[in-house]
């Protein structure tokens, strides 16, 4: 129900959005004898101040975060992921749905006071200040389509920043709700640091069981409910199957969906895909497979088609489930085809070497 009232919201601001550049537009052009032209630089502004606004909210993040001590790692708009590798800064592809783009940084030590704040609502700040700027240019130049597009930018901009700033407006936690756990939480504040670290390593080309194992707790199921430790602890779960303690991976992420109820979707997805995993190594038949594999897990698959971990798990359930070839090659394919331009090369490294052990096991079970 959550969900969908969030959808509902966000639509509806998007709405109202859109209404108010609509109905300014009109004002500002002059569209008695060119109606459709007007028309479709509305719509064009629209589309472009949504794309700007976004570059400008992990630019944002950027900008703040390193004044507040921190590092670059990566920023990503849209598919395009622009990563610092080799002290050069090279361009990599990277999907990940539900998100328009993301900026990662990393800082040295963790101490008190963690500066936090500016780091996460760094987006928020460049949206207001966007928006306001844009905003009084909008009634100062007098040219009519330069006016429609700053009053979209300035509009996009505010409700950029209302979607990233109110907690728990969105389905994924949002800038606002990372800020208030960490405020309210000071665990999380830990979590956020130790999530840091680990994408540092992972873009330094170490996979997650030659990372730090201080970076990874298995937090308490009260803890849980924050997401910061959740997505550690689901770290934590994928660093023992590269460890090769699979059992154990499996044993963590069902005692973490036995337990823990309100959980991200997924989080749920990757403990499900664990645990399966695990089956599938074990007793590629086990009955259990398909039925965790239901309607709910397929969909989330499906959406999550270039995630590397997902296609690690289908193909394992192809080879060795289905023993179809065919259709494993054509996973594996893909696989290939993404890991050309991922931008985390220990990720890459951990699910090369579970593809690998799946192949292993295929070939000792056909000989």
């Amino acid at each position: 129900m959550k969900k969908v009232l969030i959808q509902i919201l966000v639509i509806l601001l998007y709405a109202i959005g859109g209404g108010i550049c609509g109905y300014f537009g009109i004002s500002f052009l002059d569209s008695s004898d060119h109606f459709i032209l007007p028309l479709l630089f509305i719509l064009f502004s629209f589309y472009i101040s949504i794309f700007l606004q976004t570059i400008i909210h992990e630019l944002g993040h950027m900008i703040f975060g390193l004044l507040s001590g921190y590092q670059f790692i990566s920023i990503r708009f849209f598919n395009f992921t622009f990563i610092k590798e080799d002290e050069k800064l090279k361009v990599k592809s990277m999907k990940i749905p539900g998100t328009m783009g993301q900026c990662l940084m990393t800082i040295d030590h963790f101490q008190e006071p963690f500066p936090f704040v500016l780091y996460h609502l760094g987006g928020i700040f460049s949206n207001l200040i966007t928006a306001m700027i844009t905003l009084i240019l909008c009634f100062v130049i007098n040219q009519p389509y330069v006016q429609t597009f700053f009053m979209s930018l300035s509009v996009f901009g505010i409700i950029s920043a209302i979607t990233n700033a109110i907690p728990f407006i969105a389905e994924l936690d949002n800038d606002g709700t990372n800020v208030y756990n960490m405020i309210k939480y000071p665990i999380t504040k830990y979590a956020c640091f130790q999530q840091l670290k680990i994408v540092e390593s992972i873009n330094l080309g170490y996979s997650l069981k030659d990372t730090p194992e201080d970076y990874f707790t298995i937090y308490s199921h009260q803890d849980l409910k924050y997401s910061l430790c959740m997505s550690i602890t689901v770290l934590a779960c994928l660093r023992q199957i590269d460890l090769g303690h699979y059992q154990k991976a499996y044993d963590l992420a069902e005692d973490i969906l036995s337990h823990v109820f309100h959980i991200n979707d997924n989080y749920r997805f990757i403990l499900k895909g664990t645990m399966i995993y695990n089956m599938l190594l074990n007793d590629p038949q086990d009955s259990r497979i398909e039925i965790m594999r239901d309607k709910k897990y397929m969909k989330l698959s499906k959406l999550l088609s270039s995630d590397l971990t997902n296609l690690r798990v289908e193909y394992a359930y192809e080879l060795l489930h289905n023993h179809n070839p065919i259709k494993a090659t054509q996973i594996l394919d893909k696989f290939n085809k993404i890991t050309k331009t991922y931008p985390f090369e220990g990720e890459v490294i951990f699910e090369q070497n579970q593809i690998n052990h799946i192949k292993e096991k295929n070939d000792n079970e056909t000989e």
